[in-house]
């Protein structure tokens, strides 16, 4: 499962040739990290950067024939429920249980 947690280099020879490319790809990721997080609202950057994993998955099974099972769809829904959430404007949030259950957000867990 977790098995590029454990990747061993192949050789002695290999480990400079894999530092030179695995650094340059951490600190582009770093600096496009720095430089969108400049430019739109930390709450958008969240999303985006919550939603990769989201968009691997789709990616994967799009490009390299990843095969999704029921598990993994139900996964990427909550996952997209989930973010959608962060999106939820304050108010909406509060009003839910008000409407629902007919209590306020303050007594919505004392059913």
């Amino acid at each position: 499962m977790f098995a590029s947690m454990n990747y061993v280099p192949a050789s002695a020879e290999a480990l400079p040739h894999e530092g030179a490319s695995f650094t340059p790809n951490i600190h582009a990721v770093q600096g496009f990290l720095a430089e969108g997080l400049q430019r739109t609202t930390a709450g958008l950057g969240s999303v985006i950067i919550d939603s990769q994993p989201l968009t691997v998955a789709v990616l994967a099974a799009l490009l390299f024939g990843e095969k999704l099972t029921a598990a993994s769809y139900a996964g990427l829904g909550l996952g997209v429920l989930g973010l959608s959430l962060l999106e939820v404007p304050v108010d909406v949030l509060t009003a839910f249980p008000q409407k629902v259950l007919g209590k306020p957000a303050s007594q919505a867990m004392c059913l």
